[in-house]
């Protein structure tokens, strides 16, 4: 169940978090004492109670490794959200036929009046610049 504080996080931190709680549960300690039997602590206690929002605060805030983790999840969420966008625009202005028709006027310009290289590539790259990529 998530508690009220995974909105605050890059998505990333979750499953870094939950890898870190399956890895406290196996600690030799805390498993001697799951296997005391005792029916108030189960690891399912255990596991709820390591899902209330001031522990993970705790827990993110102790590990120097969290800060730098976060900044990188952040990073990569926002690129990703980047990527979303300017992959909707070029669906919204129909790339295919707009760097067809770039293309076809580089290539009848070309041939009517001549034209240096440079332009050529230019002109062909041009159209990836205009959706974003």
């Amino acid at each position: 169940m998530p508690s009220g504080i995974w909105h605050l996080e890059p998505r990333r931190i979750r499953p870094w978090y939950e890898r870190a709680v399956a890895a406290s549960v196996e600690h030799p300690e805390i498993r001697a004492y799951l296997d005391l039997d005792r029916p108030q602590v189960t690891e399912e206690h255990l596991r709820r109670a390591f899902d209330q929002p001031r522990i993970i605060s705790e827990v993110l805030r102790a590990d120097p490794a969290y800060f730098e983790l976060r900044g990188r999840a952040a990073h990569v969420d926002a690129l990703r959200q980047s990527l979303i966008e300017s992959r909707e625009r070029c669906r919204a202005t129909l790339f295919m036929p707009f760097g067809f028709v770039v293309a076809l006027t580089y290539w009848l310009a070309d041939a009517a009046i001549g034209m240096p290289r440079w332009v050529g590539v230019l002109v062909l790259i041009w159209p990836l610049g205009y959706c974003g990529v």
